[in-house]
């Protein structure tokens, strides 16, 4: 039987890989969530976090994205989730970005998320 974050994990997922980030992450990202990419400090706050996102995202002219490898421990609400993310911005450079998302999951929301990349590539 599917758990209820299972079913939580697949529908952010499923939204984020349609191009609907921003929209998946009112729904599922908690009101106090912390964000961290790599070493760096976290964004605090859902607000902040999506502020951060809208920002990214408005130079993004195109973004297509897979999961390669994704693990959800039940017992811990952590979720793992190893992403390529291909993505071309406004002035026509096109990247790629291979990252692992480490989610820690809380009242049925994303409470942590911690970003692992090494870096952003042209291609």
């Amino acid at each position: 039987m599917i758990s209820q974050l299972e079913k939580n994990v697949q529908h952010l997922y499923d939204l984020m890989l349609q191009g609907k980030t921003y929209e998946a992450m009112e729904l599922y990202y908690h009101d106090d969530v912390q964000m961290q990419e790599n070493e760096e400090s976290p964004r605090i706050g859902k607000i902040e976090c999506l502020q951060h996102e809208k920002k990214l995202l408005s130079n993004i002219r195109s973004l297509d994205s897979k999961i390669i490898h994704q693990v959800i421990h039940q017992d811990q609400n952590i979720v793992f989730t190893e992403l390529e993310m291909r993505f071309c911005t406004l002035d026509s450079i096109s990247y790629v970005l291979k990252e692992v998302s480490v989610q820690e999951w809380k009242d049925n929301k994303v409470f942590r998320e911690k970003f692992y990349y090494k870096e952003i590539l042209k291609v």
